[in-house]
């Protein structure tokens, strides 16, 4: 039975706050990367057991580990897919594994199907006509490269997580 979340880069933290509501008794640690926003987040989601800064990429896994993630704890990754490059997303996906992070929950913002790549060009070729400046908003990628990140490392489950497809990985 899970009995409580790491979840990083929870930005407003409106996934976190639900789950607290719908199963207060699941601990649940929100974690984020600008300071700003952790004292925000502290002032205005006082049900989180704990806001903490984390670095996602450089942060310390083995201290979360130890202070946060037990045998039945996830960690949840929710939409903080675009803000990484594919070798940062290895990187990150290594240090979960030598740290022997076990669970973890990753919701990307989106998949890259021939779709989203028909509605986007779409929207930019709107942009365009309008002369409306386009600025770069993150990445998009495939199910197949997300996979590609923890390929060796993890075991995945394939979601749909209250509408929303993500992976479920344990590890190796």
């Amino acid at each position: 039975k899970l009995n409580s979340i790491f979840s990083v880069g929870v930005g407003g933290a409106g996934l976190e706050y639900q789950i607290k509501k719908n199963s207060p008794e699941v601990k649940i640690v929100c974690s984020e990367f600008a300071q700003e926003n952790v004292s925000l987040l502290k002032n205005v989601f006082i049900e989180a057991d704990e806001i903490i800064r984390f670095d996602l990429l450089r942060g310390d896994w083995a201290e979360i580990k130890q202070k946060y993630l037990s045998e039945s704890s996830v960690c949840l990754m929710y939409r903080v897919d675009a803000s990484f490059s594919d070798s940062q997303w290895r990187e990150i996906f290594l240090n979960l594994h030598k740290t022997k992070i076990k669970n973890i929950i990753f919701i990307p913002s989106s998949f890259l199907t021939l779709r989203s790549i028909y509605n986007r060009k779409s929207r930019e070729l709107k942009w365009f006509l309008l002369q409306k400046p386009v600025a770069f908003s993150g990445f998009l990628r495939t199910k197949k490269t997300f996979e590609s990140y923890w390929d060796g490392l993890y075991n995945e489950e394939f979601y749909e997580f209250g509408g929303i497809k993500g992976f479920f990985l344990s590890i190796r």
